[in-house]
């Protein structure tokens, strides 16, 4: 599963980032117990990603491409959460919280 949605995620910033834009990768030690998270930064192209932030499932447009739809249902059926953050530079976060197995 983390496979899947770690390729549908890198397919999804290819087609929004910047070229030759670097994606950075990190883990960050999360306050709950038996969860792991995992962020991907980015600087977005010039585009406007703000009906993503905190976005659910039964929320989703025809806007949402399918790899980011698939990595956010792979998420969710771990038991994870999928969260989008999106500044003012265009600077893009994804954070990924998941249980550990």
């Amino acid at each position: 599963i983390a496979s899947s949605i770690f390729n549908n995620i890198f397919l999804f910033l290819k087609r929004i980032t910047k070229i030759n834009n670097t994606i950075i990768i990190r883990t960050v030690k999360s306050e709950i117990e038996n969860f792991s998270i995992v962020e991907f930064i980015t600087n977005c192209a010039e585009e406007n990603l703000s009906y993503l932030t905190n976005l659910k499932l039964e929320k989703l447009t025809g806007n949402v491409s399918y790899p980011i739809v698939f990595a956010i249902k792979f998420t969710e059926l771990s038991g994870g959460n999928f969260e989008f953050f999106q500044d003012i530079d265009n600077t893009l976060k994804i954070v990924l919280s998941v249980p550990n197995q």
